[in-house]
């Protein structure tokens, strides 16, 4: 019998570690608990981009708006039968743009670098959001100001975690979140000098959820609700030249592993496309650095110097979403 090598020992405890994390993943969060946390916390202090009333044209049905704790979404479809209306009403939003309870929920953007770390910088982000959205909801909110030792999370993820050093690490993302409940993201200048962090001093997160990709209405109401996810979309060749709020089209998907990229979703909209039909996009926060993605409203030197980090993507071109809960 042939000896085991540590590179084939190091792929079955990768594998492993990648289907235990996924069995102990949770389902998302309903409509009726959604409706829920809307009724129980809702701010009286709106961001304005909340939908209204919308009337069916065709068979002049009302339908009110679909009520979420950070924006109220328009009605989707009419729902009467033999109708079937769409409704066009144009919405957009981005969590990183508001002010939750006097709490900024705007984030950093991280650069990568040539890692292939995109999963762990996703679920971290993720993670660190949905902490400062929870700081926000707090009787007593604090000042949140907690920045997140990202060198030292990359290393010890792969040091520790990873094992598989044969595949990419972008397309683990069920790794990544396992990591973040049982070790956590390091806080800046609260590690320990060994290079493995106390788990005291780290932001955890409880459990995570996988959510279907192929429900729009539920992923843009997570969204609504103040709960960022993340997803995993094709990076093409032009991927790092859309600039802000610009859409991606990726290429075809069917591709190898190293091809795919995991971001934040943000934000979600309508968008209209060239032929005319409506579609739901969303807003991702990439990890490439803030001189990737720029505002192209402005000149070329301001450019240089403006805040980038996001694009947009429509909703079918994005799978492997994935959320976080807190303990």
């Amino acid at each position: 019998m042939q000896p085991r090598t540590r590179a084939s020992t190091n792929l079955r405890e990768t594998e492993l570690l990648r289907a235990e994390a996924f069995r102990e993943a949770l389902r998302p969060p309903t409509h009726a608990e959604l409706d829920h946390l809307n009724a129980t916390e809702r701010s009286s202090t709106r961001t304005g981009l909340d939908a209204t009333d919308w009337r069916c044209w065709k068979c002049r049905s009302l339908y009110g708006p679909i009520k979420n704790l950070f924006i109220d979404l328009p009605w989707p479809i009419c729902t009467r039968p033999g109708c079937g209306t769409r409704n066009p009403a144009f919405f957009e939003f981005k969590l990183t743009s508001m002010v939750f309870c006097r709490v900024s929920l705007n984030m950093p953007v991280y650069d990568q670098g040539h890692r292939p770390s995109c999963a762990i910088y996703a679920a971290a982000t993720v993670a660190l959001m949905k902490t400062k959205i929870e700081w926000a909801r707090a009787p007593h909110n604090p000042t949140c100001t907690i920045s997140i030792d990202m060198e030292r999370l990359v290393d010890n993820f792969f040091e520790y975690y990873f094992h598989d050093l044969t595949r990419s690490a972008g397309t683990w993302i069920e790794l990544a979140m396992r990591y973040l409940v049982v070790v956590g993201a390091p806080v800046l200048y609260l590690v320990n000098p060994p290079r493995q962090p106390n788990p005291a001093n780290n932001i955890m997160i409880d459990s995570y959820f996988c959510v279907d990709h192929t429900d729009h209405c539920l992923v843009t109401r997570l969204l609504a609700s103040g709960i960022p996810l993340t997803g995993r979309i094709v990076s093409g060749r032009r991927m790092d030249f859309a600039t802000c709020g610009e859409i991606y089209l990726p290429p075809p998907r069917g591709l190898a592993d190293d091809d795919h990229h995991f971001v934040t979703l943000i934000g979600a909209g309508l968008r209209q496309r060239s032929d005319g039909v409506f579609e739901i996009c969303y807003a991702v926060r990439d990890s490439h650095s803030i001189y990737v993605h720029p505002n192209s409203q402005l000149g070329f030197e301001q450019r240089r110097g403006a805040l980038g980090g996001d694009f947009q993507v429509y909703a079918r071109d994005v799978d492997a979403i994935w959320g976080v809960n807190l303990g």
